[in-house]
Formats: structure tokens, C-alpha cells, sequence
């Protein structure tokens, strides 16, 4: 049972782990890529800018400079031209402007030049990843433009591609070059350490994330495991003690039932016996009795208060003094008592009882709790007994005066005498 929940949770957490490492590098993705397209942007921006240069430059024919200390580029063919008033111009084309632009434009963080796999100029040559990437270009006329990032060095190379364009053919028709071929390119290198650091904080950072993951995957599976095993023992403990009691109920309810049984016998023995039943509860003074008891004194269940002060109040006054304290030595030495007292009946006469009893009932400390006990009607038992007293005390007085007297009698009366 533990194995076959074990498995289940274990695998829906380890799909949630699983869905948690796919968010972390996912978002590790998306943060890498965001900084390699902001980088790769920046270099097309330049790209394009410099292009639009070169297009302004084309569109004109060329630009000329009257400067005196500019040496005529050798690579051009009619490098130079007279104005009207033979002043010397020198012919600065778009591959040249490029060029000088990039010497001043040059800095730590961007720097940029012409370069071709077929230069007119040799210092145009390209090389490494911008001959590589001008021959990609050359393949994928689609393409604008190709990059690649070099993390030892943290730079960014780009290359965009130099299409020829119909205002470029003035200057390359005799080349052999048509609209749309691939002339050259703008060689980019943008530094890219911010991008290199984001990359290793975002490398370090999911990591440490997967680590920590692994580890509360891990924690998590051995502490499922061991609640799953202590719950699998508490429940067959409480499945045992369920057992146990349901066995212990079983043997308190047929107890339950001898004891009702008994109750029953019990009960039918104290009405069968004509004799009182009662119980007094000590803590609370409620003292109940049977039908039998109320109506020894002529009682209606509805006219007894059910309490020791009710008993008290029917009790003989004479009767008082020498019975409560035989109740309270039984209560204290914890024996049976047996007493005789009278008890007034509704209509106000006292009826003799035998009452007997003892403590069936106690708390820890042997605190007494209940008392219980029978009431047995014996008037007619009091009645016989004033009538014998007085017949001995009569026969008595007979023998003492007249000691030859011979006298019947039987239980009740004299039945005959020779006294005259």
C-alpha cells in the first residue's frame, strides 16, 4: 500500500521538479536571448546606418574633397578631377568613405570597415569569421546578414552583407557585377561582455536553482517515504486497536446484557420478596427508590422528591439519634448496616422498616459515592412483638403471685388457665 502511494506522489512531484526545471530554462532562454538580440540589433542599426552612408555617397556619384593634403586613393580609377578654376578634387567613393569612417568612428566598445573576399583594395581583404560569413552570404541570397559570438575574446562579429544596387553600377558595371550580387560586406565587432556576463550569471543562476531543486526533490521523496511508513504503522496500529476494542465492546456489551439479565433477576427477586429497593447517591443527596418502597408508606412516584432530605423528613424523631450514626460507621469502616426505624406514611402513621445496606460505590481517593440497600416492611413483625412483651410481662406477673398456675397459650393469646 505505502509502495503504491509512494510512486504516485513521488511521480507527480517529480513531474512538477521536471515542469520547474523546464520553467527555469526557459526563463534562463529567453533572458540569454533577449540580451544576444538587443546586441545583434544594436550591430544591424550601425549596419544599416553605414549602408545609408554608402547609398547617399552612390547617389551623387561619388563625393569630391578640394583638401590639399589628401592623397588620391590608388585603388580608384579617375581618382582625381580639375574644377573651372583647375583647383585639384580628390574622388572619395563609397568604399573609401566606409574606410575613413571607421578610423574615426573607432572606439573600445564598436569598431567597423569594408571588407571582401574579392577586394579591389588588399586591405579590404576579409578574413576569418567575415570570410566566412561573406561566403554564407554569398550562398543565402535571402540573407542579410550572419554574426557569431567568440566568448573568449566577449565580442560580437558581424558582417552585413554590400548587394549592388543600380546606383552602384556606375563605379562596378565593368566588373562584371549585376543588381543584387554580393560586392562586399561592413565588417562589425561590438563588445560583448555584458552579454558574456548575463550569460554566465544566468548559467550560474539555474544551477544553483536545479541544485537546490535536486536537493528539495530529494528531501522531499525520502521524508514522503518515511511519513508514508509511519502512517502505514499508525494505521495498522489504530487498525489493531480498532480490533481490540471493537472485541473489548463486543465483551463489555454481552457483559452489558448478563448484567441487564442480572438486573432483571435482581429486580424480579426484590419484587417477588415484597421488599423496598433504594440508592442514595452521596455527592448529589438524589435518593430513588422502587415501587415497592412507595408503597410501603402509600406513595405516589410523583409525590417522593427523590432526594435524602424527603427520607429524613419521614424519619421518627426518636429514631434519628441512634440510626445515622450506624449508617455513618458503615459508610466509614466500609461494612454492611443493618437498622430498624419507623417511617410516616402518606396518611401521617409510622410503619416499621428493616432497612439494610452498604457503600457500592467509590471515587479513587475511597471517597464513599453511592449507598444501596433494601426496606422491608415489618409493622405486623413490631405489632407481634408488643403483644408478646405484653403476655410475658402478664405471665410474669401470674407465676409471681401464683406459682402452681398452669396456663395454654399459642403464639398470640392465652388460650386457658386454671386460675380462677
Amino acid at each position: 500500500m505505502v509502495n503504491r502511494k509512494f510512486y504516485f506522489l513521488a511521480l507527480i512531484v517529480s513531474i512538477v521538479f521536471v515542469f520547474f526545471i523546464i520553467y527555469l530554462y526557459t526563463s534562463t532562454h529567453k533572458t540569454i536571448q533577449k540580451e544576444r538580440a538587443s546586441l545583434v540589433d544594436n550591430a544591424n542599426v550601425h549596419f544599416i546606418n553605414i549602408k545609408n552612408a554608402r547609398m547617399w555617397n552612390a547617389k551623387y556619384g561619388n563625393i569630391y574633397s578640394d583638401n590639399p593634403n589628401l592623397t588620391p586613393n590608388p585603388y580608384l580609377i579617375d581618382n582625381t578631377l580639375k574644377d573651372i578654376h583647375n583647383q585639384r578634387l580628390v574622388k572619395i567613393n563609397p568604399a573609401w568613405m566606409t574606410r575613413q569612417l571607421s578610423e574615426l568612428l573607432e572606439s573600445k566598445t564598436m569598431r567597423f570597415a569594408i571588407v571582401s573576399n574579392l577586394p579591389i583594395n588588399p586591405d579590404n581583404q576579409a578574413e576569418g569569421f567575415f570570410k566566412e560569413g561573406l561566403e554564407y552570404l554569398e550562398k543565402q541570397k535571402q540573407e542579410e546578414f550572419a554574426y557569431k559570438f567568440f566568448e573568449g575574446q566577449k565580442k560580437l562579429r558581424f558582417v552585413g552583407g554590400l548587394r549592388v544596387a543600380q546606383a552602384c553600377l556606375k563605379c562596378h558595371a565593368h566588373q562584371g557585377y549585376q543588381v543584387g550580387d554580393l560586392r562586399g560586406g561592413i565588417a562589425i565587432t561590438l563588445d560583448a561582455s555584458h552579454y558574456f556576463d548575463v550569460l554566465s550569471d544566468s548559467k550560474k543562476s539555474l544551477y544553483g536553482m536545479t541544485f537546490l531543486a535536486l536537493i528539495f526533490w530529494s528531501l522531499f521523496i525520502i521524508v514522503l517515504y518515511k511519513w508514508l511508513k509511519k502512517h502505514e504503522e499508525v494505521t495498522k496500529i489504530n487498525q489493531l486497536l480498532d480490533k481490540k476494542i471493537k472485541a473489548q465492546t463486543q465483551k463489555l456489551d454481552h457483559l452489558n446484557g448478563e448484567l441487564q439479565r442480572y438486573n432483571k433477576k435482581l429486580s424480579n427477586v426484590i419484587d417477588g420478596s415484597n421488599v423496598g429497593y433504594w440508592d442514595w447517591e452521596l455527592t448529589t443527596d438524589k435518593y430513588y427508590v422502587n415501587e415497592r418502597w412507595l408503597e410501603m408508606l402509600k406513595l405516589q412516584r410523583g409525590s417522593a422528591t427523590n432526594t435524602i432530605k424527603d427520607l429524613l423528613n419521614r424519619l421518627h424523631p426518636i429514631d434519628k439519634s441512634h440510626i445515622m450514626p450506624k449508617i455513618t460507621k458503615a459508610i466509614d469502616e466500609d461494612v454492611h448496616f443493618n437498622v430498624e426505624y419507623r417511617l410516616m406514611d402518606k396518611n401521617g402513621e409510622y410503619v416499621w422498616v428493616e432497612a439494610s445496606g452498604a457503600v457500592v460505590e467509590r471515587d479513587k481517593e475511597g471517597v464513599a459515592l453511592r449507598l444501596s440497600g433494601t426496606h422491608q416492611d415489618i409493622s405486623k413483625r413490631k405489632s407481634l412483638e408488643r403483644i408478646r412483651n405484653k403476655n410475658r410481662e402478664y405471665l410474669n406477673i401470674l407465676f409471681d403471685n401464683n406459682p402452681n398456675i398452669i396456663v395454654v397459650s399459642n403464639a398470640h393469646e392465652i388460650l386457658s388457665t386454671n386460675h380462677q
